[in-house]
């Protein structure tokens, strides 16, 4: 078979089709190991060199492709969404289906007499009846199945019987009405708690979305098994109290015209084990069932990747480098997921924190139990014994309770200082490891905004937060089951407020969510503004624009304050509605909860109980509402900081070559640059230079030539769009950057320098530098002088920035510091533009001494400093103009170089 030759236009429709594709499937490549430590590359450019993780083994970008089912069939998201529906209704009406059998079995277990004593105590003698005094035949007749009991319950409406002999054996009879509200109640209660939040669930791939749909599919689980827990009680209780009501008398009443022998009770334990095994062998499969149709629709949320084949490569082929090259991937992952997973080095202290925790949850809960222990004494007994022991015991809980509190608040906190502290120091080392182009598109201010404020947003959301919210977790957990246990009917009506709770958690979180994004934003651009001023003082007192600049950062903080008042009522009436839904629930389990206690089926302790465990629960859910707040403004904080951390720098800081026994040899081929906030404007157009060992090379021209681009070239500063940057014949993308950093000295027109002392300055280019090294290369910069006349030498403090220094003082710092690691390579960037005559000339001296035995590139506009040049390389426009030494280029009297110097000439005269 002969392979088939695609041509180009193939290519092109192929490639149109395979990017549609990617359009409408929203496909995001993400790299498994990268998601491990909480770092995804997020809004990253396609390169040759990208890699993903499969299964351990790395595999460029390109081969890769999604392996899914909605892919194979090409499935748009409207149409996977349509099946995600269709398997959570499937799974839903499995649930509630169950749940409306377990209602009828529970109730017709409570219509055991009607079955089995169709007409007791009647006097009718006809129809089957017999009077309660007739001798009972000796013959019984056979027991009904459970499903011939469901049926004749069901149906049977025409029999009529004595309703106080009935509820003497069995304590109720069955009522279609509540079997009819029961199981109307728990499918609303299942659709809301479950249904809506996977309706969102559909349109996100959140996490935390996920996490709440997790944990209320278990607590919908827990709903079945406690409805099958009361069901077999029910069943076991039925059949006790059969036994006992009979055991005053010799017969029982089989339905046909006879008794039965008391011995033989109305379930024996033959059918009880049948109607448990028939509960347990459906109600089981099916709740497991529910859940794995649940976690295939989320699971069928996320994307998994293959790699592939040949023949799928050459169909997927993109032949245009350039769409390739500039094809943005879109990769969605919940932060909060990230910030835990990154927690990961504290979780021992987590543990302990957890189990102090536990403890103080565990006290809370109990308290209630107690206090309703008291009431109970008082409303009944009197007793002051039993009033003094639950007393006691109150002490002791609230003592164990205190020191569990404190263990709990300090460990918690401790693990998340570590953890912000380190999120503090890897943030910082994603900043300085970025390339210089991204410095040149962010704002100072914005950065050190991330640093200080959004870092706190999530350090305040990782200490005292997160400890109180899996206190208040485990308390609304614990206080559920409490409430089941002292009164389920209750428990029931009181969680049909949760639906309520958690639609406006999930809509109101959104909002909140995206208004703390945007509020750290607002702070940030204050920040930025307030950054600048502070530093540039000195020109915003010269020009007296002082009030230009407040009114600037009184309009970001205006902005800041605006979305603040958005924030808060969104924040204000969330918490609103959570409190009165929670009171108005309150109010109605009162006055259900008297009810009952006025008719005798509930006690005035248990009740008092109930309500405090119902508080218990309010509070707890009114916290956790307050702290959901903090938490999706910490993701909000966290997107931003992620967005650092996310970003791989164009250039490396560390790894490659290291040459051996370097010449100092540099060479430019056909560069062509743009700055990244300028793409449209070519910097350097082709440009070719040669820098030869040990040689002086002088770049002069008109200012926005290109020449300190040079410099930042060959200082790996940027790389370029096309072309090389060879030294020694290599390039130096394939060269360690330390390394071939560290063979360069530089000494930029502006000199900075830190705010420490000026040995420390020095030493900033040779940590290791003795003082005697520091010693020399200040002497080599005409810098031991005037150091040595402050009273502290060399310990002197510069102030931020060198303020301290003079311009001529700050250069020679700074040529000091280049010195001191002993240079190979030496770029000097107008190193004497700013400088009056005397300091000129005194950093002329220096530069004339350090550029000896190496190769030097300099720039400058002076005569004198390119006149000793062994090459003269005028640049204008990002070409190279002409080149020569000072007397060639001199002697050309239509060039840029001779104009250049006559006109300095003319301004010195």
């Amino acid at each position: 078979m002969t392979k088939k030759n695609f041509n180009d236009e193939e290519n092109e429709s192929l490639l149109e089709t395979y990017n549609k594709q990617q359009q409408k499937q929203s496909i995001s490549t993400t790299n498994r190991s990268d998601q491990k430590f909480g770092i995804n590359n997020a809004n990253k450019q396609f390169s040759l060199n990208n890699k993903k993780s499969i299964n351990g083994e790395e595999i460029d970008e390109e081969e890769l492709i999604e392996d899914t089912i909605f892919f194979k069939f090409k499935l748009d998201s409207k149409q996977r969404n349509s099946i995600k529906l269709f398997i959570q209704i499937v799974s839903l009406v499995i649930l509630a289906g169950y749940l409306i059998s377990i209602n009828a079995l529970y109730f017709s277990t409570n219509a055991r007499s009607i079955i089995f004593y169709p007409s007791i105590n009647s006097n009718t003698t006809d129809s089957g009846s017999v009077s309660p005094t007739s001798t009972p035949s000796p013959t019984p007749t056979p027991t009904p199945s459970p499903t011939s009991l469901l049926l004749q319950t069901l149906t049977s409406t025409t029999t009529s019987y004595d309703s106080s002999e009935i509820e003497a054996l069995n304590g109720g009879t069955f009522n279609m009405k509540y079997f009819f509200y029961f199981s109307t109640f728990d499918i609303l209660l299942i659709s809301y708690f479950i249904s809506l939040f996977w309706l969102l669930l559909i349109f996100s791939d959140s996490f935390i979305y996920h996490t709440i749909s997790y944990i209320i599919t278990i607590i919908a689980l827990i709903y079945n098994v406690i409805k099958s827990y009361f069901t077999i009680t029910q069943i076991l209780s039925i059949n006790n109290n059969i036994i006992t009501t009979s055991s005053s008398s010799n017969e029982i009443y089989n339905g046909s015209d006879s008794y039965l022998p008391n011995e033989s009770p109305l379930f024996d334990s033959l059918k009880v084990r049948e109607i448990i095994i028939v509960i347990v062998l459906v109600g089981i499969p099916l709740m497991v069932l529910f859940l794995v149709l649940h976690i295939i629709t989320l699971q069928l949320s996320f994307k998994k990747y293959k790699r592939l084949s040949d023949k799928e490569k050459q169909f997927y082929n993109q032949s245009n480098e350039e769409k390739r090259l500039n094809k943005k991937v879109e990769v969605k992952h919940s932060n909060l997921k990230r910030l835990i997973q990154l927690s990961r080095p504290e979780l021992p202290i987590i543990l302990a924190a957890m189990v102090a925790l536990v403890f103080s949850s565990l006290t809370s809960l109990a308290m209630p139990y107690f206090f309703g222990s008291i009431v109970q004494v008082v409303a009944t007994t009197h007793s002051f014994n039993n009033l003094n022991s639950s007393t006691l015991a109150l002490v002791v809980i609230f003592v164990i309770g205190s020191i569990s509190t404190l263990v709990r608040s300090w460990l918690f906190y401790l693990a998340g200082q570590k953890f912000v502290a380190r999120i503090r120091r890897n943030l910082f080392s994603s900043i300085v490891n970025q390339e210089i182009g991204y410095f040149d598109q962010c704002r100072t201010g914005e950065l050190l905004s991330r640093l200080s404020s959004d870092s706190q947003v999530i350090q305040n959301s990782v200490t005292v937060n997160i400890s109180m919210l899996f206190r208040y977790t485990i308390q609304i957990i614990g206080s559920v089951i409490l409430l089941f246990i002292t009164n389920w009917r209750l428990t029931l009506l009181m969680l049909g407020i949760v639906p309520v709770l958690a639609i406006s958690t999930v809509v109101y979180g959104k909002k909140i969510k995206q208004l703390g994004k945007q509020f750290q934003d607002e702070l940030a651009k204050s920040s930025t503004t307030g950054e600048e001023v502070i530093s540039n003082i000195r020109t915003v007192r010269s020009f007296s624009k002082e009030q230009k600049f407040i009114d600037l950062y009184s309009k970001d903080i205006n902005g800041s304050y605006l979305i603040g008042k958005s924030l808060a009522v969104a924040t204000g009436v969330f918490s609103g509605i959570v409190f009165l839904v929670a009171q108005l629930a309150i109010v109605l389990i009162v006055y259900v909860g008297a009810r009952q206690v006025l008719d005798g089926t509930l006690s005035t302790g248990d009740l008092t109980s109930f309500l405090l465990y119902t508080l218990s629960l309010a509070m707890s859910l009114a916290f956790i509402s307050s702290l959901m707040t903090d938490f999706l403004k910490a993701i909000g904080s966290s997107d931003r900081i992620f967005e650092i951390f996310d970003r791989v720098p164009a250039i490396n800081v560390s790894g490659g070559k290291q040459i051996q026994n370097p010449l100092g040899e540099i060479e430019l081929k056909d560069v062509e640059f743009s700055y990244p906030t300028r793409p449209n404007n070519s910097v350097l157009k082709g440009l070719n230079l040669k820098l030869s060992k040990g040689t002086i090379t002088a770049l002069v021209g008109p200012s926005g030539g290109g020449k300190s681009t040079v410099i930042a070239m060959i200082e790996r500063f940027y790389d370029p769009n096309s072309g090389s940057i060879t030294f020694d014949g290599i390039d130096i993308k394939e060269l360690d950057p330390v390394w071939y950093r560290g063979i360069i000295g530089y000494v930029s027109q502006e000199p900075v320098l830190f705010a420490g002392s000026i040995k420390d300055n020095i030493t900033f280019g040779n940590d290791s530098a003795t003082m005697d090294q520091i010693i020399s290369a200040a002497e080599k910069a005409n810098a031991h002088s005037f150091i040595e006349e402050f009273e502290n030498g060399y310990d002197t403090i510069v102030g931020e920035r060198g303020v301290r220094l003079s311009g001529g003082q700050k250069q020679r710092v700074a040529i000091a510091r280049a010195m001191i690691q002993n240079p190979m390579i030496l770029l000097l960037d107008e190193a004497t533009s700013a400088l009056d005559a005397e300091s000129e000339y005194l950093v002329k001296q220096a530069i004339d001494e350090i550029m000896k035995d190496r190769t030097v590139i300099v720039i400058a506009h002076r005569l004198s400093t390119v006149i000793n040049a062994n090459t003269v390389v005028v640049i204008n426009q990002g070409k190279i103009e002409e080149m020569g030494t000072h007397k060639e280029l001199l002697n050309n009297t239509d060039g840029i170089y001779h104009n250049l110097v006559k006109r300095q000439l003319s301004s010195d005269d």
